[in-house]
């Protein structure tokens, strides 16, 4: 399916309490350049209305603003909000946490319209951190990329595989519809903690034959404020990536205690250990894995608990 040469985009910023963040995004938005195929800006206010409203009505005059609100807090939902509200053939997801370069968007435009005919369905670009306080330095291999920062290239070029992070990247509206948009978290769209809805959704598109376009000079400023660069919250992270590994895993193991596969436990006993001896690598290296598998763990048992529900 070829992108249309008469194309048009949206643009969807999930909103989510701190209207601080989104007033900073929209400001920096309404100072770019915005090419004429740009059509409208939805904001999803999602969770509760926390002021969204109010920020909104400071850029009506500069930009094209469209208010969604959904009651529940939930990301996945809000970006479908906005899938399903667009009359636009395309559509492209920022966070609201994000600040833009003046050539952002016409380098999307510019990168969209030289690879028209190439079964293009998703892109996405650079993801450049703006850190409150910068990070360790021992604990940067560990943090999401969305937090160290994304980019491949100085130039455009087509990608197969699933890589755009989901404060930058956007698709074909239809195509993004037809495999189900994000999904939501669980069969009751409860938000269980998972991470990566947006890769998933760009799997389901790979295996229809489809390709993703890397936008390379589509940069997007990524705030990132120092609590998101903790021990803590790492761990926490890793912890949700662990999860949502196994609640998405068809695994389905002889042998398990509890609904968690003996081998796990194994693994934890072992991680555990290597926590004792001393040296960089185990300052965080072990603790990391542990903190991975007892979110595997925990899927596990979630998996368990509807099995016998």
């Amino acid at each position: 399916m070829a992108i249309s040469k008469d194309w048009d985009m949206d643009i969807a910023i999930p909103q989510y309490k701190n209207k601080k963040m989104l007033e900073r995004c929209l400001s920096s938005l309404s100072q770019i350049s915005i090419p004429s195929n740009i059509d409208k800006i939805w904001v999803v206010e999602n969770g509760g209305k926390h002021g969204a409203e109010e920020v909104i009505a400071k850029f009506q005059d500069k930009l094209a603003i469209q208010y969604l609100y959904i009651e529940e807090g939930n990301l996945s939902k809000a970006r479908n909000a906005a899938l399903e509200n667009t009359k636009s053939k395309l559509i492209l997801f920022f966070d609201n946490d994000i600040t833009f370069d003046n050539d952002t968007l016409s380098s999307y435009q510019e990168a969209i319209s030289t690879y028209l005919d190439s079964n293009v369905a998703f892109f996405g670009g650079p993801l450049t951190p703006c850190y409150e306080k910068a990070p360790k330095s021992f604990l940067v291999p560990y943090l999401p990329w969305s937090v160290k920062g994304f980019r491949l290239a100085d130039s455009h070029h087509l990608v197969s595989s699933p890589i755009f992070l989901g404060g930058n990247h956007g698709g074909v509206v239809e195509l993004l519809r037809s495999v189900g948009g994000y999904d939501i978290g669980s069969a009751e769209g409860r938000n269980s903690g998972l991470v990566g809805e947006e890769t998933r959704l760009m799997e389901k598109l790979l295996t229809k034959g489809y390709v993703g376009l890397y936008c390379a000079g589509g940069n997007a400023h990524h705030y990132i404020p120092s609590e998101n660069c903790t021990i803590a919250w790492t761990l926490k992270r890793t912890f949700r990536h662990g999860l949502t590994d196994s609640l998405n895993s068809n695994e389905q193991p002889n042998r398990t205690l509890f609904g968690i596969p003996i081998y796990i436990y194994k693994m934890i006993v072992l991680k555990s250990v290597g926590v004792l001896f001393p040296g960089e690598r185990s300052r965080f290296y072990y603790p990391n894995k542990i903190a991975y598998l007892l979110g595997f763990a925990s899927g596990c048992r979630q998996k368990e608990s509807r099995n016998d529900s």
